[in-house]
C-alpha cells in the first residue's frame, strides 16, 4: 500500500472525528438548551418588588467633609453600617455585619473617617465613606481563645465610649478598650501601635478619655474605688496610677467626661455630683448636693439621676463644658462645670423634651423637641454662649403615625447670609427615622420598623364598585313594599341591563390590558387604584407586625405603604431566641357590609398583662370603641387558639388561655360563649414548656351556669432536661388544603396516605454536656400518643421543620461527616383505606408505613416553608431560606423517600427519581435570582385566586414578594396568546356555518321538489 494512500486515509479519519464532535456539540447544546432559560432583563420587577431597611438607628453622623455633602452615617442594632441620602433617604451603600459576632458597639465617624468597633471589642474596622468598602481590619481586645469574664458597669447610664479617635504629634490612632486589653491601632492601615494587658488585675477598666498626651483610663476596684490609669498614647507606656475612695459607687451612678480632664458622677446614695480631676492629682474630689442646684424632695424623689453628655461619640464636644442631668421624662437640667470645678444650672425643662446640641466653630446651640397635641413636634433652638433662646430658629413639625423623640442629631450650618440654619435627624419609638428641615418641612421618613418583623398575615382585598356592583343587587333584590309586579319586573330588567352594561366595560379593558402589557398588567384605573382585587386575586394587602409595636398595611404590587398605626404598649413575646407576634384574622372581606376582622396579640410594655387590639386590615382603624391604642387585658396569655366555629356576624372565635388556666372568649358575648360551650368537648390544645421539658395536652371544660371555662391536662409528655431539649415544634398551617386521599402508583396501586389534623412534630437536641444527638417526635396532640420516633446520632441543630400532609422534613448538622443534611419522612396508611370518613383520635389506627429517607445538602437553612395554594392540586414546593440571602424552590418529588439507586418500568412510569444522595443548588431555582435578602428571618406563603400560582412573601433586613407557579401556568393562557387569530378564526368558523346551513336548506329545497 502507498505512503499517500495512508496519509489520504489518515486525513479522513481525522476530518470524519472533527465532523463528529461538532456534531456532538450542536445535539448537546441543543439538549442543554432549555436548561440555559432564566429570567429576560424586563421581567425583573414585573412580578416582585424587593424593599431595603437597616433597622433601629444606634449610630448617626451628618457628612461634615464638604459643605455640599448629601451622606449621613448611621450604624443600627441589627449590625448595619450604612450612608444615606441626606436629600431622599434612599440608601446609597450598606455593609451588613455578622450576626454572630454580637452587635456593632460603636460607630466614629471624623473628618472623613468612618471607624466601627463590633463584638464587644473583637473587630475594629474602617470603612470607605464613598461605597463602604472595608479598608482594614483589626482584632481588638484579648487574642487568646480563652473566655473573658463577664464584667457588668456599676454605673447606672454609663455613657463613656470603649472605642475613640485620639490624635498625637507623630500618628492618628484608633484606641480600643476591651475586657481590660487596651489597643492602639494605626488609623491609616490598622497596624497595632501598642497594646496593655492589664485582664489579671482586680480592676475592671471601663472607659478612657485622652488629654494632652495622655490616656487616662477609669475603672472601679472591689466596688469602693476609682481607679484612673495615666497612659503615654504614643508609646503606650504606663506613667502612673492613682485610686479615689468612692463607696457611693456599688449603690449606682452616672458618669462622664467633661473638657477632657474631669470626670463628673452623680449617685443616689446621698444625691450629690462628684467631680474627679484626670490630669490634676493633688486636687481633691469636689461634692455638692443635688439640692444645692435647686432641686426638692419631690423631683430628687423622680428617679435615679443620670447624667449624659453632649456628642457622645464623636470630639466635638470636648471642649465644652456643658452636660445634662436628666432626674425623670419631665425633669431635665443642663448643668456646666465651671473652671474651678463647681457647677452651676444653665436651664431647666419640666417638660417631656428630647435635648440635643451641636458646634459650629465656636457656636454651641441646644435643640429642645418637645411632644405637642395633635402628633405635632415643637422645636426650640437655645443659645449656650449667650444663654437665650433663638426665636427665628423655632419651628413645628407634624409626625404622623410615629412615637415619641428618642434621639436626635443635629446638622448645624451657616447660609449664605450668614444666618443659622439647622436639619434635625430624629428617631422615634418607633424605630422610624426622619429628616426634619427648616421651617418645619418633613424631607423624607424611613419605617426602619419592617426590619424586625414578627408576624405576617395576607389578606384579601375588597371587589371594586363595578365588580360587587353593591348598588344594582340592592336595586333589583332589596325590599319595596309597595311595588306592584310591573314595577318590580321593570326594576329587575333596569338592574340587569346594568349589569350587562358593566360586564362590557370590563371585556373591554381586558382585552386592551392584553393588547398593552399582556395577562399580568395591573390596571390604572381610578377604580383599581382603590386598593381593589384585580381579576384572579393576585393583589393582596400584607399585614405585618413589628418589634416596635406598630402594624402595617403594605400593598403586594409594589410593596407601598397603604396605612400604618403603632402602638407603643404593644411587645412581642420571646421563645428560643426569637421575637414573634400573634396575627389572626377572625373575617374576611367576604362578609359585606361587615368590614373585616383582624386581631394582633402581644405582651404589654406597660402592665405584666398582654395586649390584644382588633383593627380592620383594610383601613387600619381599631374596632371597638375605648381600645384605640390596644385593650389592655388584666391576665397573662400563655396559650391563644382561633376557632374555625363563627358567631353570628360571621367572626371566628379566638380562645385565650391565661397563666390561671382559665379560658377566655374574644369576642366575649353570649352568642360567642353558647357556640365555645356546645363545642367544647372537641376542643383540644397543648403547651410546650422548654425550661421543664414538659409537653401537655388539655381539653376545655365548661361552667355553662357560671360562662366560665377551665381546662383538663389530658397527658403528659415529659423530655427530662438533663437529657434534651425542645428546641422546635411544626404544625401543619390552617391555609392547607389536601386535594387528595392517596397516591397513585406505577403499579395502578393506590397508596393511601396517613392524614392526621392532630399530628404535630417535636424536635429535641441533646444537652451540650452529652454526645450530640437529635430526636424528632410524630405527637397526637390530642390523645399524647407517640406515633414516631427517629433518633439522629452524631447531630445538631438548628432544626427547621416543615410539616404537610403526611409527610415531614426536617434539616440538621451532622458532626460526624460536617455536612448539612435533609431529612424526608412520609406516612402511609397501606393500600387500602381504612377511614373513608372523618378521622378521630380517640380510635387511633396504627401507621402501617413509615418511610423515611435522607439526603446531603450543601449549604446552612436559616428557615423553611411550603409552597400553598388555593385548592392544593398543584404540586408542592418546598422554599429554603438560605444563608447567603437566596430562596430556594426545590419541588418535593424531589425528597420522595421512595426513590431507589435503580428505579424499575413501574417506578419511571410513576416519576420516580433514581436516589442521588447530593442534593444540588441550581441557579435557576433560587426564586429571588439577584434580590438577596440579608439576615432572612421568615418566609411566608399563601394561595391566590389561581390554582397554579402561590404568593411568596419574604422578611429579614429586606422585604420581598413574588409569585411562584410549582406546575407551571397550566390555568391561564400565555402573555402572548394571539386573541385577535382565535377571534377571527372563531368568526369565520360562525360565518362558514351560517353559509353552509342556509345552502344545505336550498339543497334539501330543490331535493323536496324534484
Amino acid at each position: 500500500m502507498q505512503p499517500g494512500f495512508l496519509s489520504s486515509l489518515a486525513f479522513a479519519g481525522a476530518s470524519k472525528m472533527a465532523a463528529i464532535k461538532v456534531c456532538m456539540c450542536v445535539l448537546l447544546s441543543f439538549i442543554n438548551w432549555k436548561q440555559c432559560l432564566g429570567l429576560y432583563e424586563d421581567q425583573i420587577g414585573l412580578f416582585d418588588w424587593r424593599q431595603s431597611y437597616l433597622g433601629k438607628v444606634k449610630f448617626s453622623f451628618f457628612d461634615v467633609s464638604t459643605h455640599s455633602s448629601k451622606r449621613l452615617f448611621v450604624g443600627t442594632q441589627s449590625n448595619v453600617i450604612a450612608a444615606l441620602n441626606s436629600r431622599t433617604g434612599g440608601i446609597i451603600w450598606r455593609q451588613v455585619l455578622e450576626e454572630s459576632e454580637g452587635v456593632l458597639d460603636e460607630l466614629l465617624y471624623r473628618d472623613n473617617v468612618l471607624v466601627s468597633s463590633s463584638s464587644a471589642g473583637k473587630f475594629i474596622r474602617s470603612w470607605d465613606t464613598s461605597n463602604g468598602a472595608l479598608l482594614w481590619e483589626s482584632i481588638g481586645g484579648k487574642s487568646t481563645s480563652v473566655p473573658s469574664k463577664e464584667v457588668k458597669s456599676p454605673f447606672h447610664g454609663w455613657n463613656g465610649p470603649q472605642t475613640s479617635l485620639v490624635d498625637t504629634k507623630e500618628n492618628e490612632l484608633v484606641i480600643s478598650l476591651a475586657s481590660n486589653v487596651v489597643k492602639a491601632f494605626a488609623l491609616q492601615d490598622g497596624s497595632e501601635k501598642w497594646s496593655i494587658d492589664n485582664s489579671e488585675k482586680t480592676t475592671d477598666y471601663f472607659s478612657f478619655q485622652h488629654s494632652n498626651g495622655f490616656l487616662y483610663l477609669v475603672g472601679i476596684e472591689t466596688d469602693v474605688n476609682i481607679v484612673i490609669q495615666k497612659v503615654n498614647v504614643e508609646n503606650g507606656q504606663i506613667k502612673g496610677e492613682r485610686r479615689i475612695g468612692a463607696p457611693w459607687v456599688s449603690n449606682g451612678a452616672s458618669c462622664v467626661f467633661v473638657k477632657k480632664s474631669n470626670l463628673v458622677c452623680a449617685e443616689t446614695f446621698s444625691n450629690s455630683i462628684h467631680v474627679i480631676s484626670l490630669t490634676d492629682e493633688s486636687a481633691p474630689v469636689k461634692t455638692l448636693s443635688l439640692a444645692s442646684l435647686g432641686l426638692g424632695v419631690e423631683e430628687l424623689s423622680l428617679g435615679k439621676p443620670s447624667l449624659q453628655s453632649f456628642g457622645s461619640y464623636s470630639n466635638s464636644w470636648d471642649e465644652r463644658s456643658e452636660f445634662l442631668l436628666k432626674l425623670s421624662k419631665t425633669h431635665q437640667l443642663i448643668l456646666n462645670l465651671n473652671n474651678d470645678r463647681s457647677v452651676t444650672v444653665v436651664t431647666k425643662f419640666t417638660e417631656p423634651t428630647l435635648l440635643s446640641a451641636t458646634v459650629l466653630g465656636n457656636k454651641a446651640i441646644l435643640v429642645s423637641i418637645t411632644p405637642i397635641a395633635d402628633e405635632s413636634l415643637q422645636l426650640e433652638c437655645y443659645d449656650l454662649d449667650n444663654r437665650k433662646v433663638l426665636p427665628d430658629l423655632t419651628q413645628k413639625a407634624v409626625l404622623v403615625d410615629h412615637g415619641e423623640p428618642e434621639d436626635a442629631v443635629i446638622y448645624l450650618f451657616t447660609k449664605k447670609e450668614n444666618e443659622l440654619g439647622y436639619r434635625v435627624f430624629l428617631a422615634t419609638t418607633d424605630h422610624a427615622v426622619s429628616l426634619i428641615q427648616f421651617p418645619g418641612r418633613i424631607m423624607w421618613s424611613r419605617e426602619e420598623a419592617l426590619a424586625e418583623i414578627t408576624a405576617v398575615e395576607v389578606v384579601e382585598l375588597p371587589f371594586s364598585p363595578s365588580q360587587a356592583n353593591f348598588e344594582t343587587l340592592q336595586e333589583e333584590f332589596g325590599v319595596h313594599p309597595n311595588d306592584d309586579v310591573v314595577s318590580m319586573f321593570i326594576r329587575r330588567i333596569r338592574a340587569q341591563v346594568k349589569q350587562f352594561q358593566v360586564l362590557v366595560k370590563q371585556f373591554q379593558a381586558f382585552v386592551k390590558a392584553q393588547q398593552e402589557h399582556g395577562f399580568f398588567a395591573e390596571s390604572t384605573d381610578d377604580e383599581e387604584e382603590q386598593l381593589t382585587r384585580d381579576q384572579f386575586n393576585l393583589r393582596k394587602l400584607i399585614l405585618i407586625v413589628t418589634s416596635s409595636g406598630k402594624l402595617f398595611g403594605l400593598n403586594s404590587a409594589d410593596g407601598s405603604i397603604v396605612w400604618k398605626y403603632f402602638l407603643p404598649s404593644l411587645a412581642p413575646f420571646s421563645q428560643n431566641n426569637k421575637q414573634y407576634s400573634l396575627l389572626y384574622t377572625q373575617r374576611t372581606v367576604a362578609h359585606f357590609p361587615l368590614t373585616a376582622q383582624c386581631a394582633v396579640l402581644g405582651k404589654s410594655r406597660t402592665s405584666d398583662g398582654s395586649l390584644l387590639h382588633v383593627f380592620n386590615p383594610i383601613t387600619g382603624k381599631p374596632i371597638g370603641p375605648g381600645h384605640v391604642k390596644g385593650n389592655q387585658l388584666p391576665y397573662k396569655v400563655v396559650q391563644s387558639m382561633l376557632l374555625p366555629h363563627t358567631d353570628a356576624k360571621h367572626t371566628k372565635l379566638l380562645l385565650l388561655l391565661d397563666s390561671s388556666m382559665n379560658v377566655h372568649v374574644f369576642p366575649r358575648t353570649s352568642d360567642a360563649i353558647e357556640i365555645v360551650s356546645k363545642a367544647s368537648s372537641s376542643i383540644f390544645f397543648f403547651m410546650a414548656d422548654k425550661e421543664k421539658g414538659d409537653l401537655k395536652g388539655y381539653m376545655l371544660l365548661s361552667d355553662v351556669e357560671k360562662s366560665v371555662f377551665h381546662v383538663r391536662e389530658m397527658w403528659n409528655v415529659n423530655f427530662p432536661k438533663s437529657q434534651q431539649t425542645i428546641t422546635n415544634i411544626a404544625t401543619k398551617s390552617p391555609l392547607e388544603h389536601i386535594h387528595s386521599q392517596g397516591k397513585v402508583l406505577g403499579d395502578r396501586r393506590v397508596l393511601y396516605k396517613y392524614l392526621n389534623p392532630n399530628l404535630i412534630a417535636v424536635g429535641t437536641e441533646v444537652t451540650p454536656d452529652s454526645k450530640p444527638g437529635i430526636s424528632i417526635y410524630l405527637i397526637d396532640a390530642v390523645t399524647g400518643l407517640i406515633i414516631f420516633h427517629a433518633r439522629h446520632k452524631n447531630a445538631k441543630g438548628p432544626i427547621h421543620m416543615v410539616h404537610s400532609e403526611n409527610w415531614l422534613v426536617y434539616n440538621l448538622y451532622n458532626t460526624k461527616s460536617r455536612r448539612y443534611e435533609l431529612t424526608v419522612l412520609e406516612m402511609y396508611d397501606g393500600y387500602t383505606e381504612r377511614n373513608s370518613t372523618a378521622l378521630s383520635s380517640f380510635d387511633p389506627l396504627p401507621i402501617t408505613m413509615v418511610l423515611q429517607q435522607s439526603y446531603v445538602f450543601p449549604t446552612t437553612i436559616r428557615t423553611a416553608t411550603v409552597t400553598i395554594t388555593e385548592r392544593g392540586i398543584t404540586h408542592k414546593n418546598l422554599l429554603f431560606g438560605l444563608q447567603t440571602g437566596y430562596i430556594l424552590s426545590l419541588p418535593k418529588n424531589y425528597l420522595d423517600p421512595r426513590r431507589k439507586f435503580i428505579p424499575t418500568q413501574q417506578d419511571r412510569e410513576e416519576g420516580l427519581h433514581p436516589y442521588i444522595p447530593e442534593l444540588g443548588l441550581n441557579p435557576l431555582a433560587f426564586i429571588n435570582y439577584n434580590q438577596t435578602i440579608a439576615n432572612l428571618h421568615g418566609v411566608y406563603t399563601t394561595g391566590s385566586g389561581l390554582e397554579s400560582t402561590g404568593l411568596v412573601f419574604a422578611h429579614g433586613l429586606d422585604l420581598y414578594w413574588t409569585r411562584i407557579t410549582p406546575s407551571k401556568m397550566f390555568d391561564v393562557l400565555k402573555e402572548d396568546f394571539d386573541y385577535w387569530l382565535i377571534f377571527g378564526t372563531l368568526g369565520i368558523l360562525v360565518l362558514v356555518t351560517i353559509v353552509s346551513q342556509r345552502l344545505a336548506s336550498i339543497k334539501m329545497l330543490r331535493q323536496a321538489w324534484q
